[in-house]
């Protein structure tokens, strides 16, 4: 299973050595220097990158949707709330209210 457009960089700080993958634009892991000895951990990142990118796009995609409903929810509140008060002035103008 190949990942296409996963870069990575090598990152020296003062003691630190150490080797970013990043894949879509975000930094997803670390890779301990020296790469020949660290790189098979790629291996077994490239499967839990994937399902941790597809969890949070599920989780947002809910998200977008439950936001989606809710508008949608309110749209129909205020809707409901209008028609309301239009029958009420009907009846009040068709039926005049006298209080003795």
């Amino acid at each position: 299973m190949g990942m296409s457009g996963v870069e990575v960089y090598e990152c020296r700080r003062m003691q630190d050595h150490y080797f970013d993958v990043v894949w879509r634009g975000k930094r997803q892991c670390s890779v301990a220097y020296p790469w020949e000895h660290h790189k098979h951990q790629l291996k077994n990142l490239g499967p839990k990158i994937r399902y941790r990118i597809d969890e949070e796009e599920e989780l947002e995609k809910m998200l977008t949707a439950t936001q989606r409903l809710e508008e949608e929810q309110k749209k129909d509140d205020t809707d409901a709330e209008s028609v309301m008060v239009k029958d009420v002035c009907r009846t009040v103008i068709d039926k005049p209210l006298y209080f003795y």
